[in-house]
């Protein structure tokens, strides 16, 4: 199966390297070759895109308004929009959109393609609508808080008066505020549904590259833009290969017939780091691992049982043996390389049985109890579950591990129908307000609210915490924005039962054919990719 899968995956490679030398194992210096596990991509259309590697590959298909820097996500540089101003209040952004830019299709890029796609997520309530919700928009507001001024002005008037260093990332989002050929996509409208089912399977935006081909759960292939204008890419293709074995990626890689395997096992990684055919390339991601208890379960709703939790959780030792490489330890919640993170050095608990016990004979517990804890069967939690269960023993707790689907963990959890469990949770921009909604602010705790981790474990921050989430919103100075949101954090770690554990890596298996590229914590950039000639 492996000889078959890298037989034809060379093929292609070699097709799609007009002029290259059939003898030459490695893929043409302007084709990019990546071995991926495509299972999960069930459409490119960006406004309904929900899952992490399809959202990788569009994210080199479909440029917003705005983009991140490709190594610091927590910069906004110019995208469609070469230049934009504020006004005083904050009330209104303009957006001056690229002169002479043109679709794939050969369509002018215009302010009224950037307002009718936002508006056609809201219309079509797609995953996407949910992050413009966020920020106030819906589907009878947007006409008038999102106005073109002429072809190449965009006026947006937020609902509120952010902060102008938090609001530009709802603009920076290809989900959000992507530019669709609008005129391509209506011509193949079916029964009023804005192309929908014709985005299922293609794109038309403006970007870096173009869908080429796409064969579900066998190749998807990525073509130049030669009319992207931003800088210069090196790269005419992008071939990814559906190869869902991780340890056939690791073959196809260390033989030289990828470039990228993009789903390694962690038990592969020092293997790669030593074979001087490849190397990694780390980056953290926006990603992490946590721990939640039932406030409607007594014992934790006691402060000092979730602080003798932490004590009984050797971070250390799981992220060198469980998590190796792929992960780091954080206990704070924002992550790092988010505006308003606290510095590395925040690392306020590890593992001390002595003072979970003391902590815990305080609250009474000291006898002992039991609790269910739920996790994903999917690596690593089962394993993280395992560590924690050997230290709860240790003090006279005794914890049943159930392992579920995911879909039915999360199932669970959202109606509040479990004990404790532990989950991953992934954020769409870089800035502290993004975690600060999902895991603290729960100002009707009453109230089902089952998007935010905070009611699902029934914690009720307090009027300052709620308050103060609010309050950084509109903050305008930078500076006193991030020590609300360090103050914020602190007051989490020592009252929530919400327990961070670990920040993911984003891991980058290369080939020594490629010379370097760029990523940051949300995404790789193809275009960056430098290849030896």
């Amino acid at each position: 199966m492996f000889r078959r899968s890298t037989q034809l995956f060379v093929m292609i490679l070699m097709l799609v390297g007009a002029g290259c030398d059939s003898g030459v194992q490695h893929s043409p210096a302007d084709v990019l070759g990546i071995a991926a596990n495509l299972s999960s991509v069930m459409t490119l259309d960006p406004a309904a895109i929900a899952e992490r590697l399809t959202g990788g590959v569009i994210r080199n298909v479909c440029e917003p308004l705005l983009v991140l820097n490709e190594e610091d996500a927590r910069e906004v540089l110019p995208g469609i929009a070469e230049h934009w101003s504020v006004n005083e209040d904050f009330s209104s952004y303009t957006f001056h959109i690229r002169p002479n830019l043109k679709f794939p299709s050969g369509n002018p890029v215009t302010a009224h393609d950037v307002a009718w796609s936002m508006s056609r997520s809201l219309q079509l309530n797609l995953a996407s609508s949910k992050l413009l919700k966020e920020w106030g928009f819906n589907k009878d507001n947007i006409a008038d808080m999102v106005r073109v001024i002429d072809d190449l002005i965009l006026e947006v008037r937020p609902p509120k008066k952010y902060s102008p260093s938090l609001f530009l990332y709802a603009l920076a989002d290809y989900k959000s505020a992507h530019a669709l050929d609008r005129v391509e996509v209506l011509s193949h409208e079916i029964d009023g549904d804005l192309g929908k089912d014709w985005l299922t399977r293609n794109t038309a935006c403006y970007g870096p590259f173009r869908v080429h081909t796409w064969r579900a759960q066998d190749v998807l292939i990525l073509e130049r833009n030669d009319e992207w204008i931003r800088r210069e890419n090196p790269i005419r293709r992008v071939v990814i290969r559906h190869i869902p074995e991780p340890g056939t990626q690791r073959l196809m890689l260390e033989k030289g017939d990828i470039d990228l395997a993009a789903d390694l096992d962690p038990s592969d990684l020092s293997a790669i780091e030593e074979n001087p055919n490849t190397y990694l390339k780390l980056t953290p991601r926006f990603s992490v691992i946590y721990m939640a208890f039932n406030r409607d379960m007594p014992t934790f709703s006691d402060p000092r049982v979730i602080r003798a939790m932490r004590y009984l959780i050797d971070y250390e030792s799981i992220a060198s043996t469980v998590l190796n490489k792929a992960a780091i330890v954080l206990e704070a919640p924002v992550p790092r390389g988010m505006f308003g993170a606290l510095p590395e050095s925040f690392s306020p608990y590890s593992k001390d049985i002595g003072k979970a016990r003391d902590l815990l004979q305080e609250s009474g517990a000291g006898d002992g109890f039991s609790f269910e804890l739920l996790t994903s069967n999917s690596a690593p939690y089962p394993d993280i579950a395992q560590h924690f269960q050997e230290n709860l023993l240790k003090v006279g707790v005794k914890v049943k591990i159930t392992t579920l689907s995911s879909g039915h963990l999360f199932t669970k959890v959202r109606a509040r129908n479990y004990q404790a469990y532990i989950g991953g949770y992934g954020f769409n921009y870089p800035d502290a307000n993004n975690v600060m909604l999902r895991f603290g602010y729960n100002p009707k705790n009453s109230e089902d609210n089952s998007v935010s981790v905070a009611w699902r474990t029934g914690w009720y921050p307090g009027e300052w915490f709620n308050a103060t989430v609010m309050q950084a919103q509109t903050e305008p100075d930078p500076l006193k924005r991030e020590k609300l949101y360090h103050e914020l954090q602190r007051y989490h770690v020592e009252n929530s039962p919400i327990i961070f554990l670990f920040q993911r890596l984003g891991i980058k298996a290369l080939s020594r054919n490629v010379e370097s590229i760029k990523a940051n914590a949300l995404n790789i950039s193809y275009a960056s990719a430098v290849k030896k000639q």
